[in-house]
């Protein structure tokens, strides 16, 4: 079974550093926000579908973190993407370590999620605690 695996937590916490080392060999939209700014999200993932519809494919994105957002995506990929099985991954970075971490343009969306990360109630979620290049600690839920 083909998979979509969504990497989240907040800017800075390591999430295209785990992609890159981890997830590189599947089809990778990283910060989709940014790469479906012009288009609605439904539409720029129904692309992707027509695209990539046999492939694995990993969407990231920090502003996953919020309930809202992580709802919106998972009802568009029960959709689009019903033959592929649902990984979530989160990065769980300190806010202090993703600060330092974090490029000065990301800085008001860390300040947005600071207190607003969202894990409950998420299924297939793997919990990946301070990852740093290529050190992780982790455990599944």
């Amino acid at each position: 079974m083909k998979t979509v695996t969504v990497v989240f937590g907040l800017p800075g916490a390591g999430k295209s550093t785990y992609i890159e080392s981890n997830l590189a060999q599947k089809v990778v939209f990283d910060d989709l926000s940014v790469l479906s700014k012009d288009k609605k999200i439904e539409d720029f993932l129904k692309e992707i579908k027509n695209l990539h519809w046999g492939d694995d494919i990993v969407l990231s994105d920090p502003m996953l973190c919020l309930k809202k957002n992580q709802e919106k995506l998972l009802a568009i990929l029960r959709e689009e993407f019903s033959e592929h099985k649902i990984h979530w991954i989160f990065i769980d970075t300190s806010f202090e370590v993703a600060k330092k971490r974090a490029i000065h343009d990301s800085l008001p969306t860390l300040l947005l999620l600071k207190n607003q990360i969202n894990i409950d109630e998420l299924e297939n979620l793997e919990v990946i605690k301070d990852y740093n290049n290529g050190k992780r600690n982790h455990k599944k839920i």
